[in-house]
């Protein structure tokens, strides 16, 4: 039977699971090396460990009882809005650090093709 507290388990446990997936993932190193299919690489993990998640969830919310059901929404919930903190306060500080150290060009040089002209 499908009840509102069994959605919300179903929704936050792939939620938590794939941003879980995603960070081991990419601390890892998992992607080291593989240029620009790295970032591909990380989220086909996330994904694959938040569906196994998901599927997990199927069976907590049929075999489980409500309240406890409820419980793990609220712990899921509190894990996914820290997530959500520590991503924001991240993303916020490495802003705030590339507006400090501007790049500066490399000098240019001139080729050995330029040189027989």
């Amino acid at each position: 039977m499908l009840k509102p507290a069994s959605l919300l388990l179903y929704l936050l446990a792939f939620l938590v699971f794939t941003l879980f997936g995603i960070m081991i993932t990419g601390i890892s190193g998992v992607a080291d090396g593989q240029g620009l299919a790295g970032s591909a690489t990380i989220l086909f993990y996330g994904i694959v460990i938040g569906f196994a998640a998901l599927v997990a969830s199927f069976f907590a919310g049929h075999y489980l009882a409500q309240k406890l059901i409820v419980k793990m929404n609220k712990v899921l919930l509190l894990v996914l809005a820290i997530a959500f903190g520590i991503f924001t306060y991240r993303f916020l500080t490495m802003e705030k650090q590339d507006s400090n150290n501007p790049v500066e060009p490399s000098p240019v040089t001139k080729t050995m093709d330029s040189d027989k002209e």
